[in-house]
């Protein structure tokens, strides 16, 4: 056989295994979309890991789209989003502090209709043990989101939050039910009259 031959050969394999892996990736991306978007409510425990070593933990309520509530058992405080908030609550419900979500990964998330192909951000998967990581980033590199799907029912396993000064923050669920009823109520923010 000439090296001609050979090294055509070679470069042939090289291509269609980067064509296959493409398509794959494609394929599992549109897979674990069409999971999420028809879950349209969500709840459960959940463990959270920050940076500085400390650990969080308690419930948590998913309405798609945008709302979310995430009740610290271990610091009377609870954390809402809405479509514009990210707002933090102390144990009666009243506000504390607001800051605005923007373009969060969080919030891409929580969208009625999830589209991983036409979000404008850099999006690579991984397979990790029983796991498919998302890796979601900004185009301006200045943060990254990885979302993390069992691989047998696609169900969501944790997120992994890295902001642009390497801190990162990880939440894990756990006893999660889907598509549940989960009343406005949950996610009420009280004002205080000033």
């Amino acid at each position: 056989m000439s090296i001609k031959v050979l090294i055509l050969i070679i470069v042939i394999k090289f291509f269609s295994a980067f064509t296959v892996s493409a398509f794959d990736e494609k394929f599992l991306l549109n897979t674990i979309e069409d999971s999420w978007n028809k879950i349209k409510t969500m709840s459960g425990n959940f463990i959270q890991y920050n940076s500085d070593e400390t650990m969080s933990y308690g419930k948590f309520f998913l309405s798609k789209p945008f709302k979310s509530k995430f009740i610290y058992e271990n610091n009377n405080e609870s954390i809402i989003t809405t479509e514009t908030l990210i707002v933090l609550l102390d144990k009666e419900g009243f506000r504390i502090d607001s800051y605005p979500i923007l373009n969060s990964p969080i919030k891409n998330l929580l969208v009625n209709k999830i589209d991983f192909q036409n979000m404008e951000t850099n999006i690579k998967i991984n397979e990790n043990n029983n796991l498919y990581d998302i890796y979601i980033s900004d185009l301006n590199q200045k943060g990254v989101a990885i979302f993390s799907f069992k691989k047998d029912s696609l169900d969501l396993e944790k997120w992994e939050i890295i902001d642009e000064f390497d801190q990162s923050t990880v939440l894990e669920f756990t006893k999660i039910k889907k598509n549940i009823s989960i009343s406005p109520e949950t996610y009420k923010v009280i004002y205080k009259n000033n």
